[in-house]
């Protein structure tokens, strides 16, 4: 359920932020560089399919009864993969 709420709400704010990218030309948009949308997207689509997986993981379990060491270990590796990409963001651009 968490997992289903995730992903709604991760691919209702990534049409919202795409947009916003997309009309920064005028003032008070994104004034960023392109590295800098392509990391802010590349881990709102990773919490995107974080949600995803784990919604799937959920639906596992509640069918088969009994949890999936190898969606579990995804779900980790995704979680992983999203404070990875939150810590490139906070680097210092040389």
């Amino acid at each position: 359920m968490i997992g289903a709420a995730l992903s709604i709400g991760m691919a209702y704010l990534l049409a919202v932020v795409s947009e916003a990218m997309r009309r920064s030309g005028g003032g008070g948009g994104f004034t960023g560089t392109p590295r800098d949308a392509a990391l802010i997207l590349a881990i709102l689509r990773a919490v995107l399919v974080f949600g995803i997986t784990s919604m799937i993981t959920g639906v596992w379990q509640a069918i088969v009864g009994r949890r999936s060491l190898l969606l579990s270990g995804i779900v980790l590796l995704l979680g992983l993969v999203i404070v990875a990409l939150a810590v490139l963001v906070q680097l210092p651009r040389q």
